[in-house]
């Protein structure tokens, strides 16, 4: 990397706090940002790399308010006291791509961020069809954005960013909801866009970012910055085997589970058995169905073909009370467990043998404002709340560090060693591996096993 880079970015001793929030993200130092870098962002969960990130997108304090001290440049002016600076010249991608989408039409989507820079209409239809050649996205022109898959959701939201050709990029655990074949696709639009962009990422998936970081800034809990290069990376660090124990009575069996969406059929005679004291894993691509199964298996969906057997037959049909009583569920999005404005409520009743003393600093803030691996963590908590038989878990690992796996491994242990029933969805195959006694892959509506 060449000193004489002209500096996009310079941090200056950037510090922040969340409202209620005993916990200040600092970012200790003066540090810069040069054009054609690109930059893993790395640290422990709720260290403050997505709100460094919100930072340099001029979100702060404006859009996200907290107390802030330091300052943060773009090209030499202040965008804390001056945010629209950078307004339309920074572009980011969120980790839930549902998130970031605007508008009814993949079309539309497309055309949104080229219409606020006020492009003619003529040109914008011109441009749309250029990229959606280029990147094959071509199909998806005329589909409805709700109909998407994660992936799909993901390329059209790069895309749209992409378009408006901001002189940075951020990408926030861009892979993080995406199966192996979709993230490996968004990297590779990445890759094809523009070798020379500048680039910052915030990602745990660290196999797809190899060969394409020039350096790493790694933050630790108390605020100091360590600059790394390439090469100091660690790039895989082993997760430990949960050791496999023996199956107890059958607590759940699925048998012929079917369901169609308006557009699609996506489950086509799904069967499954669930022990006590066994751990589950569900693959598979984006859309293919796994949520679904997930909300069905737990009650929250009741319009299905098929039977869900329960307690050894004991219960067969549609039994939603005794089914909601010994069911507990991670939904994908950790927003959808909040019920109060401070995790001080949110921890009421829960198990804190994973958490422990994590949230001691925090309790009188909103869990809204927690970071996305803290979102997560609090909302593992909160699913197995109460005496559960069943747990499933819909991506446990998105937005965790090694350290949090680890504690996510031991924690799924001793559930499991209590006689929990447990399934989880996730794209992460490596933690599947670890802590799976089987793993099956939804494909064409149907579960076919992997790993026995």
């Amino acid at each position: 990397m060449a000193n004489n880079q002209e500096a996009l970015y310079n941090i200056r001793d950037f510090r922040f706090t969340y409202p209620e929030s005993n916990h200040t993200i600092a970012w200790q130092g003066n540090h810069l940002i040069r054009e054609g870098e690109r930059i893993l962002l790395t640290g422990a969960s709720g260290s403050g790399k997505s709100t460094l990130l919100y930072g340099l997108m001029g979100l702060i304090p404006e859009i996200l308010y907290g107390k802030v001290d330091g300052d943060i440049y773009f090209r030499g002016k202040s965008i804390i006291e001056n945010p629209e600076f950078v307004k339309g010249r920074a572009g980011l991608i969120l980790q839930n791509p549902s998130a970031q989408i605007l508008c009814h039409s993949v079309r539309e989507e497309l055309a949104y961020g080229l219409e606020n820079k006020k492009i003619a209409p003529g040109k914008i239809l011109e441009e749309i069809d250029e990229w959606a050649n280029k990147f094959g996205i071509s199909p998806l022109l005329n589909q409805r954005t709700s109909s998407l898959s994660g992936g799909e959701k993901q390329k059209i939201t790069l895309l749209s960013i992409l378009m408006t050709k901001p002189e940075i990029l951020m990408l926030d655990e861009p892979t993080a909801f995406l199966d192996p074949i979709s993230a490996k696709e968004i990297m590779e639009i990445i890759e094809k866009y523009d070798s020379g962009k500048t680039m910052l990422f915030v990602e745990h998936n660290l196999g797809y970012l190899k060969g394409q970081i020039t350096r790493n800034l790694d933050l630790d809990i108390t605020g100091k910055v360590n600059n790394r290069s390439a090469e100091e990376i660690i790039w895989h660090t082993p997760l430990p085997f949960l050791e496999k124990t023996a199956k107890g009575r059958m607590l759940m069996q699925l048998e012929n589970i079917r369901f169609s969406y308006p557009e699609k059929d996506i489950l086509k005679g799904v069967n499954l058995k669930i022990y006590e004291a066994e751990i589950i894993g569900i693959k598979g691509r984006n859309g293919s169905g796994k949520s679904t199964l997930l909300q069905i298996m737990a009650g929250l969906k009741r319009k299905y073909g098929g039977d869900i057997l329960l307690d050894e037959n004991a219960y067969k049909g549609k039994e939603y009370k005794y089914l909601n009583s010994i069911v507990g569920l991670l939904f994908q999005d950790p927003e959808n467990h909040f019920l109060f404005h401070k995790v001080e409520k949110e921890l009421e009743g829960c198990d804190l043998q994973f958490i422990g003393d994590e949230f001691e600093g925090k309790k009188n803030q909103s869990p809204f404002t927690l970071s996305e691996g803290e979102k997560r963590r609090l909302s593992t908590a909160i699913s197995y709340q109460g005496n559960k038989k069943l747990l499933f878990l819909d991506e446990p690992t998105f937005g965790q560090d090694i350290n949090n796996k680890r504690k996510l491994i031991s924690f799924l242990g001793k559930l499991r060693d209590r006689g929990l029933g447990i399934v989880i969805v996730s794209h992460d195959e490596e933690f599947l591996k670890v802590v799976c006694g089987s793993v099956y892959e939804l494909k064409e509506g149907k579960l076919q096993v992997v790993e026995q």
